[in-house]
């Protein structure tokens, strides 16, 4: 009998007869032996290294360690050294800390007042509450505080953005909110006996060579300085003639703003 398939001239395959698998064309490379198939694309890939691993704690060590000999306190967490220095203009940037130092800077303040205060209990044994007050607003004022921050460097690591960084890093104000974040900084890491010598060290060369009379006589200068710019937009002017009265030398000193006399005072020098 004709089937349909000796009909086209097709062999009919044997019942319970499988053909044998034909094996898929290789898609790239060279041919491949009988019987060899060709493994996926992606497994013929080479893996991609993975990234590498970055020490932050290394490197921000790396890089604040010539802060660190400055201060002579090694920090046992880098990050909250980091932490002091970061400004909050620099929010966003790469080199910046997650926080601004603000806080930091809020709790260094009392530190710094505390430890300048014992300092000068400790200095001047016999000197009474005004003496003492008058030392320690002079030590913790912006202008001073800015001295000693910009002579140990603090301004050389802080981290700043937004435009005009290097007016930035001269800026009185500035200087000295860092120098109190760091004086924090110091005390989170490690206590009030690490600050207060850190300060210590810092403040040495300068609360040596302390003079209270002329340090009262430069703050009262700069007190009526400041007050008379800010609200008046003049300078004072000191005056000072010798009067003699029969070979008694008297010198008498009139301090005017504009053409009114603020105040006048005498002594024999």
């Amino acid at each position: 009998p004709v089937t349909p398939s000796s009909a086209l001239g097709c062999a009919t395959p044997p019942p319970n007869s499988i053909p044998a698998a034909v094996p898929a064309p290789p898609l790239s490379g060279a041919p491949r032996l009988p019987g060899q198939h060709a493994a996926p694309l992606l497994q013929r890939r080479a893996a991609a290294p993975p990234p590498p691993v970055v020490d932050v704690q290394a490197q921000l060590n790396a890089k604040l360690a010539p802060l660190m000999q400055i201060l002579g306190h090694q920090f046992r967490d880098i990050t909250i050294l980091h932490h002091a220095l970061t400004h909050s203009s620099s929010k966003g940037q790469a080199n910046a800390s997650q926080y601004d130092n603000e806080r930091m800077e809020f709790l260094g303040d009392s530190v710094l007042c505390l430890a300048m205060a014992e300092w000068l209990y400790e200095k001047y044994p016999e000197g009474d509450e005004g003496l003492m007050s008058k030392l320690k607003s002079h030590l913790v004022s912006t202008k001073n505080m800015a001295i000693i921050a910009a002579d140990n460097r603090i301004q050389d690591f802080m981290i700043l953005g937004g435009s005009g960084v290097d007016a930035a890093r001269r800026n009185e104000r500035l200087i000295c909110s860092a120098l109190e974040a760091v004086t924090g900084a110091v005390f989170l890491d490690a206590g009030f006996n690490a600050a207060r010598g850190m300060l210590r060290r810092i403040f040495y060369e300068q609360m040596r060579n302390l003079d209270a009379r002329e340090t009262m006589e430069e703050d009262a200068k700069s007190t009526l300085q400041e007050y008379l710019q800010t609200n008046y937009h003049v300078l004072p002017r000191h005056e000072s003639f010798l009067h003699d009265d029969a070979g008694d030398k008297i010198y008498i000193t009139v301090i005017k703003a504009k053409s009114i006399v603020l105040g006048e005072g005498m002594g024999k020098s």
